[in-house]
């Protein structure tokens, strides 16, 4: 989890009176993270997002779940793609959804 600096150190958005007013999403991280940085909300990034030193922006890391969540997954392709890449990505899936969860 991202969160401006002016939210640290606290783990909880609720603890700083931080309540949801809406969601914003973005094909870059980046910018997400300059929403961050200049104080407009929090905003869930990968954990190798730390590595990008931001001023203005603190990550912390999110705690375990205490159960497993499930979520649905759709997965939509062209009819007769002959990709090889397609058909890997499609196997991996479809594998994984047969696995039970850990």
């Amino acid at each position: 989890m991202a969160l401006s600096s002016a939210y640290a150190p606290s783990k909880t958005r609720a603890s700083h009176g931080c309540e949801r007013q809406g969601l914003t999403g973005g094909r870059r991280d980046t910018a997400l993270l300059g929403l961050v940085a200049a104080g407009f909300g929090v905003g869930l990034v990968l954990g190798s997002f730390r590595n990008l030193r931001r001023p203005g922006v603190v990550y912390l890391p999110l705690e375990e779940p205490k159960e497993i969540i499930a979520l649905a997954l759709a997965v939509a392709w062209r009819r007769g793609d002959p990709s090889p890449g397609l058909a890997n990505f499609l196997l991996t899936v479809r594998e994984a959804a047969d696995s039970p969860a850990d």
